[in-house]
């Protein structure tokens, strides 16, 4: 029976599908394929995705392993005339006397038609190969570690990515992106021009008329951003991760998506009349202006800490109505003890106008019922998610007490409902031996609050 379960799976499936199956999985997963038949391993062994990794070069012996599997698994594409379609060279550790490897390596692969690159080197200093700045068949190349000179004629090149790379001159980056004009995604990390500029002058760049895509990762934006209208007609998606500025201010008709994270601005103001979603992340939200359609999303994730000031919460509410106007999905990581006070509940009763939020996930230690009694006086969700974050025995008891006094609240009676405006409210566990959320009256739970397991609340204000 088993022989031939295997058989029918050998021979239903062509090698290209089986290709098609193997790309879509990670490197390992890829391989342990190879156990479910013949066809599925001559796959594995001549699939167009070729991906060679060495994590400790620095030993001989581990340099001359490389060398020899590297040599005979880029004989056997050319001894069989197989095509290759991307590369990934990860060398770690990298040795002067490997480099030639390196180059031949890649070399021989853009022979076999290899039209994606992604080279990655580590200590950064291996020089990029000619015969990549020079190719007008290549589509898409990521570089990291690496020293970047000499002719640019990548015409065809539709994906750039640059990460901890040296360029050697100071028009470099300007030669770069001039040459490959037809660009749609563009990624900048670790300051690629650190050397020679303080900040990105996008205007000083060629004007990308096809970018799509941009991600920015610890690269000093300055005022730069203010040129994307003019300069990328066509962007789309903005990604800034770790960007220092003073402020950020983006004028473009064409953006639909803005991803912010951990970047240190006094401010963000956006005129993006076609936004779709609107995503922040960090450990405070700065002051936001947006400018967009009536119908788009904003994804919040905030961490707060326990020596936080006790206007926390009412700094919160404040970002929280300038993006009133949008869908919020609001995500709240709250770490160290009592983070909530009695001066913090003081702090915003008085908040007038409580914010809707169409969804709203707490992580949490210590102390549910209060951090939610703060939530509810300045928004009103429409699901609420409690998790619960590794606590000690205290936090335990203490979180028992709090939820089935939160349960009670929720339940009426009617009177004491009324504190927050609540019409109706239901609650669900997530049980996660069938990963599937099933109802749990409200009256069961504060008999037995499920503790340690997630929690969901459906609420009508």
């Amino acid at each position: 029976m088993e022989k031939r379960k295997r058989k029918c799976i050998e021979t239903r499936l062509p090698e290209a599908i089986i290709h098609i199956i193997q790309s879509f999985l990670s490197d390992e997963e890829a391989a342990r394929t190879t156990v479910i038949s013949k066809s599925w391993y001559k796959a594995w062994l001549t699939r167009p995705a070729l991906v060679l990794v060495l994590r400790n070069l620095r030993r001989k012996s581990s340099a001359a392993e490389f060398s020899k599997f590297a040599a005979k698994t880029m004989r056997r594409y050319q001894d069989s005339n197989l095509k290759i379609e991307s590369l990934s060279l990860k060398m770690r550790g990298c040795r002067r006397s490997s480099e030639p490897l390196a180059r031949k390596l890649i070399a021989d692969a853009m022979k076999l038609g290899a039209t994606d690159l992604k080279l990655e080197f580590f200590p950064t200093g291996f020089a990029l190969p000619a015969e990549v700045l020079g190719s007008e068949t290549l589509l898409r190349l990521s570089v990291s570690g690496c020293k970047i000179d000499g002719n640019v004629n990548c015409s065809m090149l539709k994906s750039l990515s640059l990460d901890s790379v040296l360029l050697k001159r100071e028009d470099m980056l300007r030669i770069l992106t001039s040459c490959c004009n037809s660009i749609e995604e563009l990624s900048l990390s670790n300051s690629p021009i650190v050397n020679y500029i303080i900040e990105l002058r996008w205007q000083n760049l060629h004007e990308f008329h096809k970018l799509k895509r941009l991600y920015l990762e610890r690269v000093p934006v300055g005022n730069s951003l203010t040129y994307l209208e003019s300069q990328c007609p066509c962007l789309e998606d903005l990604s800034l991760v770790h960007c220092y500025n003073t402020g950020i201010h983006v004028k473009s008709s064409s953006l639909q998506r803005i991803s912010i994270v951990q970047c240190a601005a006094s401010g963000l103001q956006f005129e993006v009349p076609n936004l779709a979603v609107f995503s922040y992340s960090g450990r405070d939200i700065p002051a936001i202006s947006i400018k967009a359609r009536d119908e788009w999303e904003s994804h919040i994730s905030i961490e707060r800490h326990h020596n936080e000031t006790s206007s926390w919460y009412r700094d919160l509410h404040k970002r929280l109505t300038q993006l009133s106007l949008s869908r919020i999905n609001l995500t709240i990581k709250i770490v160290g003890s009592r983070p909530c006070t009695n001066r913090c509940l003081n702090d915003i009763r008085a908040v007038a106008n409580p914010v809707a939020v169409e969804n709203m996930r707490v992580e949490t230690e210590y102390d549910v019922g209060r951090i939610m009694r703060c939530l509810f006086r300045m928004c009103r969700p429409k699901l609420v998610t409690l998790c619960w974050l590794d606590c000690d025995c205290e936090c335990w008891m203490s979180n028992n007490h709090s939820l089935r006094t939160l349960c009670e609240k929720l339940m009426g009676p009617t009177k004491r409902r009324k504190m927050f405006e609540l019409k109706e409210g239901k609650m669900e566990v997530y049980e996660e031996d069938v990963a599937e959320w099933r109802p749990l009256l409200l009256q069961d739970a504060t008999r037995a609050p499920p503790m340690g397991r997630k929690v969901r609340f459906h609420l009508k204000w």
